[in-house]
Parts: structure tokens; sequence; C-alpha cells
């Protein structure tokens, strides 16, 4: 049950982002750049369940061009200087969904193949 609410957890945080259209195979173009997918289940170690839908970079065919997931080096030097000023342990973070903050090349047009598995 908590790997199911996990998944059904970030499948809504995706649609609620606005993350993403579903677009038809028959719809793409030869110049397109298709990622494979994969669905991650970790548990983290509070022991709450968590679900990633992540590109699956290790199947990339195209090495001159990368694709990955970022969050923006201000929001990590932020946190870290807030803990430093309130003289807080910094012991781990979670970014949720910083792939939606990613630049894209305009005119350039990235799909992932759904891959959501139980």
């Amino acid at each position: 049950k908590k790997w199911i609410d996990a998944a059904i957890d970030e499948f809504h945080g995706l649609v609620n982002q606005d993350a993403w259209d579903i677009v038809p195979i028959t719809h793409l173009k030869e110049s397109d750049y298709v990622l494979p997918t994969l669905t991650l289940f970790t548990e983290k170690s509070n022991g709450k369940a968590k679900c990633r839908f992540v590109a699956r970079g290790d199947l990339q065919t195209t090495y001159n061009q990368t694709f990955a997931t970022v969050v923006f080096k201000e929001s990590i030097r932020l946190l870290i200087a807030d803990a430093a000023v309130n003289d807080l342990e910094l012991v781990s973070f979670d970014v949720v969904k910083a792939f939606i903050n990613s630049k894209v090349e305009p005119g350039r047009r990235i799909f992932l193949k759904i891959c959501f598995t139980l």
C-alpha cells in the first residue's frame, strides 16, 4: 500500500505541476530526442516510501548532449547558508521534482517514454 501511495503521489505531483503533455509516438519527428524512463522506489531513513519517475540517462545514445535532472545551484547555496547562519547541522535534504526548472534550448524537442510500473 505505501508503495502504491508513493507512486500516486509522484504521478499527482507531476500532473499538478503541468510537467508534461502526453503525445502519441506517431506525432514525433525523426530529430526528436526520446529518452527511456524508469520508476524508482526507495525507502527513506524515516521509513517513508518514495517514488521517482526518472529519465534513463544510462541508456542515452547521444553522448554529446546530456539531459539530466537539475537543481539550481543557488538553491543549494541558500539552504547551506541558512543552516550556517542559524547554527544548524545539515544532514541531508530532498530535492523534489527539480527537473521542472531545467532549461532546454529553444526549438529542441525532448520526450520521455512513459514507464510507470508497480
